[in-house]
């Protein structure tokens, strides 16, 4: 499932990063066919802020406690003797680089947390297929609606072109 080459880890980085921002592209059309033209670029300023606020900010936060809700207590073990004694809890020991210390992590406790963040991915396909149908309806009401307000137009030209 993983991969320790630089290559292959670089072209699933490149697709997955692909895959996450093409959410970007319903959002964009949504608002640029329901604003109206002289807010428009408001609108797309405020989704982009939006976008940051509630997505991009907090979600370091949130993957960062799924993940250590998966350690097993790994990350309380600051030596490694420690670490390594803990073998019931797929603890290990990741080496000191330059000057920094090692610590110990759980073996499992990333990828847990990844399977939950994709797991909220899978789960907004669905809710973007309502919002499309939601929006496909709306749609279908409002040329109903101009339809209907062309034939009465019509009607009433009509009328007072006859009197």
């Amino acid at each position: 499932m993983f991969t320790y080459n630089f290559g292959g880890f670089m072209f699933l980085f490149t697709l997955g990063v692909f895959f996450i921002f093409t959410i970007t592209a319903p959002v964009n059309a949504s608002i640029l066919s329901i604003v109206r033209h002289d807010v428009r670029t408001y609108a797309m300023s405020f989704s982009v802020l939006t976008i940051h606020l509630i997505g991009d900010f907090p979600s370091p936060t949130v993957a960062g406690a799924i993940a250590d809700s998966f350690d097993n207590g790994c990350s309380v073990r600051d030596q490694e003797w420690d670490c390594k004694n803990a073998t019931a809890t797929n603890c290990f020991w990741v080496p000191p680089k330059d000057h920094s210390n090692g610590h110990c992590i759980n073996e499992y406790e990333t990828r847990n947390a990844m399977v939950i963040v994709y797991a909220f991915i899978f789960i907004s396909i669905p809710v973007w297929m309502c919002v499309a149908l939601r929006a496909k309806n709306r749609m279908a009401e409002a040329q109903k609606l101009e339809e209907d307000n062309h034939i009465n137009s019509s009607v009433y030209n009509v009328a007072v072109q006859a009197e």
